[in-house]
């Protein structure tokens, strides 16, 4: 009956030990994550958009689309694309840029992998128009690209992007960037009591 009695009171306590444990590593998770995931609360919708007067897609937030309208570029919004950040500042994130063909207008999307303005032969005029994770983490998805014979085009969509691939003319061109899905509105949250927030 003693080694019953002490077999009990030995489980018992192991397990409120075990599960010490597990509460900190749980809470240690979340500190981590929340010290290297950027804040959905200040992120952005970015939308795709056709350039009607040069036959070429781009990418920006709704807002920045309707000021270049009221300049003179007429935009057919698309779909929302991903969400992201339009100032810097976030953990981990680092700024997508666009540099322009000043002949054809093809626009292209960059990050830099060592911290400088990325450059692509015929291609200039580079502006950061958001900020992304450089790999896959805090939930964050691949930015599809996609080059046609002159435009390119991105989606957080692998369906949509492995279709286009079959048309005559459009080529992989790898993944730009890693943001969080405009199409899955699950996603990270940095707080204590809930891991998810659906925007």
């Amino acid at each position: 009956m003693k080694n019953i009695l002490f077999a009990l009171i030995v489980a018992f306590a192991m397990g409120h030990i075990s599960a010490w444990s597990m509460d900190a590593e749980i809470l240690s998770a979340e500190r981590r994550a929340a010290d290297t995931c950027g804040d959905p609360s200040v992120a952005t919708t970015y939308y795709g958009a056709l350039s009607q007067e040069n036959a070429v897609h781009r990418l920006n937030t709704m807002a920045a689309f309707v000021a270049a309208q009221e300049l003179g570029d007429q935009f057919q919004i698309d779909r929302p694309n991903f969400i992201a950040w339009t100032s810097p500042g976030q953990p981990s994130t680092t700024p997508l840029w666009r540099l322009i063909n000043p002949t054809t207008m093809n626009t292209v999307y960059l990050t830099s992998t060592n911290g400088t303005t990325p450059t692509l032969s015929g291609f200039s005029n580079p502006t950061i128009i958001s900020y992304v994770y450089p790999t896959q983490i805090c939930g964050s998805v691949p930015l599809y690209a996609a080059a046609g014979p002159s435009d390119h085009w991105y989606t957080t969509n692998l369906i949509e992007h492995d279709e286009l691939l079959g048309f005559s003319g459009w080529t992989d061109d790898g993944i730009a960037a890693y943001a969080w899905s405009s199409h899955c509105p699950n996603i990270y949250r940095s707080s204590e009591s809930d891991v998810t927030e659906s925007i």
